[in-house]
């Protein structure tokens, strides 16, 4: 008995996941007619959040190599000291200028256009267009009015990014407003369109393929009237129209009989599902053609302001897409095959959720770094390994300077920015087997293991260096002060004893006036 009760406790909670998948299956059984509709639904919300993660995975992919061409191309003194002269130029010296900014960055503009990119453009402050190097002689026209993103990067003085139609093209844009010696320069565009994101889908995902159409309204308002030869109506889809370039890539990839398919299914979708399209909101549908089933998502692209300007359609094989059609044949074989489906799977969440919750909590939610409780438990960790092998560590206490200002001045969301920032360069700054957390308030704190005090105030001054250097969001500048204490210089091997000592050199380095670093040493 006494056997019996051991197991029975041991193996609770697999017993109690037997009964879960159990209680499920007997509701399955019973109800499975039922909840039928919903089980579809539940496949077709799937399938359409898999293309969205498709699209945004792309467009994420994008946006990190915009950035790196933004810091190392366009974020230059050679083109920041030439706009920083535009901005107090005449017309005649704007365009000497503009051919100068054309001449420098052409190379790099054609080597981008290799990689789809589509348009870099420079704006002066105030909105008005200094240099399109995809167009340059078409510029001065005030922009402001007609993209939002101009407008935030130019009022707001901000990076933004997002869909929205402009003057020549159509586009994903990334507007980086510009800086030199805290003076505002106006700011740059760079652009890719839907032409660039369908090749990038379409070698990874070769068997999907796209189609894409723009709010006829939107296309007529924005674009110059001697543009507007880069659209045409959409046959199949009134009040919308397709961009010429991306259509054509989208025809070239298909075969004859392929284009010839999918045209007659979305123009049957197009007929048939006014209200959804009407609704302007994404969805998807199973439509059967020729004896195949095929998944047709509709994925609604919005603007900055969360409006919907255009469709990105998606048209893949549905191979699974027949069980909701499936309801006598072999049903108590489905239902057992339901029945393992759900237990493993339910395992599986169970362990997910888990993994997450014990994530979750040794994170600090806003900068994504550790956080103060998981911190400890990695020194309590150190500090025994101190004791039985003498293995040196030190940590390094930080505190960003007069950052209360930055509230004050530029609110909590320029000060929330500023944390996140910090723990980013914290984080480059340190090496892989460092522990960077953040301590409380402005406070951060890393642990270097096998690391003397000497070494880790070469690690803290490279983190003052980057700091000061670095500029955050609305072109702050800021400081940090730090006090870095290594264990074999405190008298008593407890945490809390070497993370005061740490303290009490940060309290010194404050009081001799910031942005420096203080080693405590024994006395």
């Amino acid at each position: 008995m006494h056997y019996f009760s051991n197991t029975l406790r041991e193996n609770k909670r697999i017993l109690i996941l037997i009964l879960l998948g159990l209680s499920i299956w007997a509701f399955l059984s019973f109800f499975l007619k039922a909840n039928y509709n919903e089980k579809k639904n539940s496949y077709m919300s799937a399938e359409l959040d898999s293309f969205k993660s498709k699209v945004f995975t792309t467009l994420e992919m994008y946006e990190t190599f915009t950035e790196y061409i933004f810091y190392n191309d366009i974020n230059t003194d050679k083109v920041l000291d030439l706009m920083a002269i535009a901005t107090q130029s005449n017309d005649e010296q704007l365009q000497s200028l503009r051919w100068d900014l054309y001449d420098l960055l052409i190379e790099q503009y054609q080597l981008l256009q290799k990689y789809n990119f589509r348009q870099l453009h420079f704006i002066l402050p105030g909105g008005d267009s200094f240099l399109r190097l995809h167009a340059p002689h078409q510029y001065g026209d005030n922009l402001l009015t007609v993209r939002d993103t101009i407008r935030i990067a130019d009022q707001e003085r901000r990076y933004i990014t997002g869909f929205e139609e402009g003057r020549i093209f159509n586009g994903y844009r990334s507007v980086f407003p510009l800086f030199k010696d805290d003076h505002h320069l106006g700011s740059v565009e760079i652009s890719i369109s839907m032409a660039s994101i369908m090749k990038v889908m379409a070698s990874l995902y070769p068997s999907t393929a796209l189609k894409f159409v723009l709010c006829k309204d939107m296309v007529e308002s924005v674009v110059f009237d001697v543009e507007q030869i880069n659209y045409t109506p959409a046959p199949f889809f009134p009040s919308y129209m397709l961009d010429k370039e991306v259509f054509q890539i989208y025809q070239d990839s298909l075969s004859t009989e392929n284009y010839t398919t999918y045209s007659r299914i979305v123009e049957d979708i197009v007929r048939t599902n006014q209200s959804q399209i009407n609704a302007l909101k994404s969805f998807n549908t199973v439509v059967s053609y020729n004896d195949v089933d095929y998944m047709v998502a509709f994925l609604s692209i919005e603007n900055l302001s969360h409006e919907h300007v255009a469709y990105l359609i998606g048209i893949y094989q549905a191979k699974t897409a027949r069980i909701f059609g499936f309801q006598t044949f072999f049903r108590e074989w489905l239902f057992v095959t339901l029945f393992f489906m759900l237990f493993f799977i339910s395992v599986w969440i169970y362990d997910r959720k888990q993994k997450q919750l014990n994530h979750l909590a040794c994170t600090d939610k806003l900068t994504r770094i550790m956080n103060r409780h998981r911190f400890l438990e990695i020194v309590e960790r150190e500090v025994i390994q101190y004791q039985r092998y003498q293995r040196d560590f030190s940590v390094i206490l930080l505190d960003i300077d007069h950052f209360k200002r930055i509230n004050d001045q530029y609110g909590h969301n320029a000060g929330d920015d500023v944390l996140k920032q910090t723990a980013i360069i914290l984080k480059s700054c340190a090496r892989k087997q460092d522990a960077v957390a953040r301590w409380g308030g402005e406070e951060f704190i890393l642990q270097l293991p096998e690391t003397g005090a000497a070494q880790a105030a070469r690690v803290a001054e490279r983190i003052r260096q980057a700091m000061a250097d670095h500029l955050f969001v609305k072109g702050i500048r800021l400081t940090a002060s730090m006090g870095v204490a290594a264990m074999s210089e405190v008298e008593s091997q407890d945490i809390d004893v070497l993370v005061n000592c740490a303290d009490e050199k940060l309290y010194q380095a404050k009081k001799e006036g910031r942005n420096r670093v203080v080693i405590y040493l024994r006395p």
